[in-house]
């Protein structure tokens, strides 16, 4: 009499457990970061699943996590099959989710994963705004030598980077001929600038054309007829106009090292015996950008 009363008894079990079974709503639990949790039981309950477990019904488990750009899926159903997903946001791990859910679990009744997306980087894009200081070194159409330094900053504007500059230099030569004596020079610029920056891999390459004031000033020093040292001055005022190139690459947040190529020209001027109509040349510095 005993194993008969085991299979009547088995069989009040099976048929208490069918009607439970049927009852059951898709369910899936998930778990890990609080506020992609959140996101996903908000999305799941209003697709009609249940986020929290029943007794008796299976249940999906899900651990969320952030990866850097990426939302992490590790997804686990009733009978331990394993599936992990990196997705772009929380609209596609809840729509991967429900359709775990959604599946007959029956062994090889679950489909496979999608595909997994491919992610798209974002185009690199020039700093909006840079502000830069360098040492200058030139050589001017006369052969004179300059020495200086410069401050130039641009913000940008569409395609473009429209700015300005200022620059000092000294002339390093001493040129001593019988008509001119010595000449000791100096050179303001106040340019405004206009350039075009394009991204090369990590550097960015930045073309342009400068146009403005420049202003000069040439000190000759003369022997007169007595042998007595003579100092004599002249001032000019110009238009200058010239082109540069300039690579820089980020070093640091917000900070970036560059090289410049530069040369400009008097267009204009006010009359002036001496002093180099156009000078070329290189700076090297430090640039701070702000993305």
């Amino acid at each position: 009499m005993r194993v008969p009363a085991i299979f009547a008894c088995a069989a009040l079990l099976l048929g208490a457990a069918a009607p439970a079974r049927a009852d059951c709503r898709p369910a899936a639990v998930p778990v890990g970061d609080p506020v992609l949790v959140q996101s996903l039981v908000d999305r799941l309950a209003a697709s009609g699943i249940a986020t929290a477990p029943a007794a008796g019904c299976p249940a999906v488990r899900v651990n969320v996590e952030q990866r850097g750009e990426q939302v992490h899926l590790r997804v686990v159903d009733a009978y331990q099959r394993l599936g992990e997903r990196d997705v772009q946001d929380v609209a596609t791990a809840a729509a991967i989710i429900e359709s775990w859910t959604l599946q007959e679990i029956e062994p090889g009744a679950l489909p496979p994963l999608p595909p997994p997306e491919t992610p798209v980087a974002p185009a690199p894009s020039s700093p909006r705004f840079t502000l830069a200081a360098a040492p200058r070194s030139a050589l001017g159409s006369d052969g004179s030598t300059w020495l200086g330094a410069g401050v130039d900053g641009c913000a940008r504007v569409g395609w473009a980077c429209l700015g300005a500059a200022t620059t000092i230099a000294a002339d390093t030569t001493a040129v001593n001929d019988a008509d001119s004596g010595s000449h000791r020079s100096l050179a303001f610029d106040a340019l405004a600038t206009a350039d075009a920056p394009r991204r090369l891999g990590r550097f960015t390459l930045r073309p342009g054309v400068v146009a403005g004031y420049g202003w000069s000033r040439i000190e000759q020093q003369h022997i007169d007829v007595h042998m007595l040292p003579q100092s004599v001055a002249h001032t000019t005022h110009a238009l200058r106009v010239g082109a540069r190139a300039v690579l820089a690459l980020p070093v640091a947040r917000s900070v970036a090292v560059f090289g410049e190529l530069f040369a400009d020209a008097a267009a204009l001027r006010t009359a002036v015996a001496d002093g180099p109509r156009g000078r070329a040349g290189l700076a090297l510095g430090l640039r701070i950008e702000a993305p």
